[in-house]
């Protein structure tokens, strides 16, 4: 049996599912979205997949995600896909078109006070429900439904880190060091 652990994979799932037990006439009408994603199915998707069999689950199969590795768009016209209405569901990152969303790479900084998963999931809700990321969205006809929630990529080496900025001596970080103690 699958157990939702995400809470807000479970509040999205049970929306939908109170959506469509409250509305019979649509109930009755069997309804696919067709969501696009990139790529192959790997561990990432794992989440994306049982949300769709949660949700054809929950609707009695009345409500099924489709979900579309590859054939419905490239990864960068995911958001132009939404707003042209050729698919309803779509994964995209906001770093590979920051000019689409230009308030979504706000999430993307480098050093963020985010210590752990948790915390990220929190900051993650209350950032998408500000006025300025929907507004941003809204020009695409998009709404954030929910987020893969990822470990902060920052900087990652070999040897002794740097704690301060004369430690950042290596050739490819030399003229951001340099900039930075300016």
């Amino acid at each position: 049996m699958f157990t939702l652990k995400s809470k807000p994979l479970t509040v999205l799932v049970t929306g939908i599912a109170l959506l469509l037990a409250a509305a019979p006439t649509m109930a009755a009408e069997k309804v696919t979205w067709n969501m696009s994603l990139w790529g192959k199915p790997r561990a990432w998707t794992k989440g994306i997949e049982a949300m769709a069999e949660e949700v054809s689950s929950k609707s009695g199969g009345n409500f099924t995600i489709k979900i579309h590795y590859g054939g419905l768009s490239k990864p960068k016209e995911n958001l132009d896909g939404i707003k042209l209405g050729a698919f309803q569901m779509a994964v995209f990152c906001a770093s590979y078109h920051p000019d689409k969303t230009p308030t979504l790479s706000a999430s993307d900084l480098p050093f963020l006070p985010i210590g752990d998963l948790d915390v990220q999931e929190k900051v993650t809700e209350a950032f998408f429900q500000h006025p300025e990321v929907i507004k941003d969205l809204a020009r695409w006809n998009a709404k954030h439904l929910f987020t893969g929630i990822l470990p902060q990529y920052e900087f990652m080496g070999v040897g002794d880190p740097p704690l301060t900025l004369a430690d950042w001596t290596v050739s490819g970080f030399a003229p951001w060091a340099e900039s930075a103690r300016r």
